[in-house]
């Protein structure tokens, strides 16, 4: 059974779950994933009362389990951590302990509660509404993090969720499946200039499980992932050929945002509808970018690159994410 342990920072306080047999590098990661600014190999950890420093120990060590509340802050030139993270394999941006898959699993569900119950019908008389994410590289994480969080800032930690799960099923995330040696995607998905798209939603639905269903304005058409998996809740989001936007539900567009509506029932066919709708208008008013004949050139390598989807690909074989048309 998880142990949940509250973690007060510098941002607030929040719970972690660490995993059952979990480790001091689990509850770090557990920690930097809420509060992004704590990088796990640099976090100092008091207990007690008053707070007191506790003793240094390995990633790979047991997480204490008298600990039930932890002050967290970064280490400064002079304060050791309190995790030591040599004894793994020096990729620290990845995941260090020895079962990655319980840190990618505990990490997703410290982040959003993936058993949650299914929620109920939208109400018929709302609409739903595009929420505009920022063009920043990072748009399809950030409006995954609108829909399970209302967050548009949490892409920094969906990167590495997906990146550990990428390490932790190296029999699904083969070099086949991905277009290019694990490690390299892993090291490409944390550069936090380079874009995310199928594989990624394929991920974040099987983590959060949760369906995804990403609307596709330049084919109107749309991809349900994770369907027929038995998952209890559904996300929208919406592709314009470049970006991508969240999808919610309001009883009126003039509202705020903190009455949208972002996880619906998987049978909600009434909602579905609606996204559909939506996804169609967008078409017939060419609300698009095609990018599939686009003429580009690599601004590092000068090679030829025909549309987004050649561009993508030589990214991430290359690292070079600086195009242009020509």
């Amino acid at each position: 059974m998880a142990k949940r342990v509250r973690v007060r920072h510098a941002g607030g306080s929040s719970t972690i779950k660490v995993p059952s047999g979990g480790t001091a590098g689990d509850a770090a990661g557990l920690i930097e994933s809420i509060a992004p600014d704590l990088t796990a190999s640099r976090q100092v950890w008091k207990a007690g009362y008053p707070p007191r420093p506790l003793p240094t120990m390995r990633q790979s060590d047991p997480f204490p389990g008298d600990i039930d509340a932890i002050h967290a802050s970064l280490a400064g030139t002079d304060t050791a951590p309190t995790v030591d993270f040599d004894d793994s394999d020096g990729n620290n941006d990845v995941g260090k302990d020895d079962d990655e898959g319980v840190l990618a699993s505990a990490l997703a569900a410290s982040y959003f509660d993936v058993d949650g119950p299914e929620p109920p019908l939208a109400d018929p008389d709302g609409v739903v509404v595009r929420r505009v994410i920022d063009s920043d590289n990072s748009c399809l994480f950030n409006s995954v993090g609108y829909c399970l969080r209302r967050s548009r800032s949490d892409a920094p930690s969906l990167r590495r969720m997906a990146a550990r799960a990428v390490r932790d099923d190296p029999v699904t995330f083969t070099e086949a499946f991905l277009g290019q040696d694990p490690a390299g995607y892993t090291a490409f998905l944390l550069r936090p200039d380079s874009w995310g798209g199928q594989i990624e939603l394929h991920i974040f639905s099987t983590l959060f499980r949760t369906e995804i269903a990403a609307y596709d304005i330049v084919r109107d058409r749309s991809d349900v992932y994770g369907t027929g998996r038995g998952y209890r809740r559904r996300a929208y989001v919406l592709y314009d050929g470049i970006h991508y936007d969240a999808l919610a539900h309001a009883f009126d567009p003039s509202l705020p945002e903190e009455a949208d509506v972002t996880l619906f029932s998987p049978t909600d066919e009434g909602v579905a509808a609606k996204a559909r709708a939506l996804c169609e208008e967008q078409h017939r008013r060419k609300e698009y970018t095609d990018t599939s004949g686009f003429a580009l050139r690599c601004g590092v390598c000068q090679v030829g690159l025909r549309g987004a989807a050649e561009a993508q690909d030589h990214a991430q074989k290359t690292g070079h994410t600086n195009f242009s048309e020509y």
